[in-house]
């Protein structure tokens, strides 16, 4: 992948960053940072892979053309010295090596952003170190649970931890 091709996500990157100046303390948290990465390299991997896609589809096609040229003049499909001897034919040639290439650049590049991606996903899973805080039933809300049970009606709840 050229430099060209590669500046836009880095700049994603850097962007979603926090700036020193932003920052509440001098210690950076990291958590925040590995909770935008994993969506930016998540969503690098998928641009990634819909590039070695259309570039192996490119490939194809232009391959679908030599094939096509050669069945329709076998003549200008001679290779010689490796080297087809039409200049057209090797061209074509060419070009579909070059967008096989891109393609594989795009497969390998996905891979390596998908693998960071799961990386910052495995950080952010860990705990700060703290117990979850479960709070134990007082009086007054068992006794409200009695008085339900009493009236045929019962409580439902649920903890959504953010």
């Amino acid at each position: 992948m050229t430099r060209v091709r590669a500046l836009p996500v880095l700049a994603l990157v850097a962007i979603a960053l926090p700036l020193r100046a932003q920052e509440a303390s001098a210690e950076r948290d990291w958590r925040s940072v590995a909770r935008v990465a994993k969506w930016v390299l998540a969503g690098a991997t998928v641009a990634l892979g819909v590039y070695a896609y259309t570039e192996h589809d490119a490939a194809e096609g232009v391959q679908a053309r030599l094939r096509e040229r050669c069945d329709t003049a076998p003549e200008v499909c001679t290779v010689v010295d490796g080297r087809y001897s039409d200049a057209e034919s090797e061209a074509l040639h060419q070009r579909a090596v070059r967008h096989d290439r891109r393609a594989r650049a795009g497969i390998v590049a996905g891979q390596i952003t998908l693998l960071g991606g799961v990386a910052f996903f495995l950080y952010d899973l860990r705990g700060d170190g703290r117990p979850d805080n479960i709070p134990y039933p007082s009086p007054q809300r068992s006794a409200h649970s009695a008085r339900a049970l009493h009236h045929r009606t019962f409580l439902l709840g649920a903890r959504v931890p953010f």
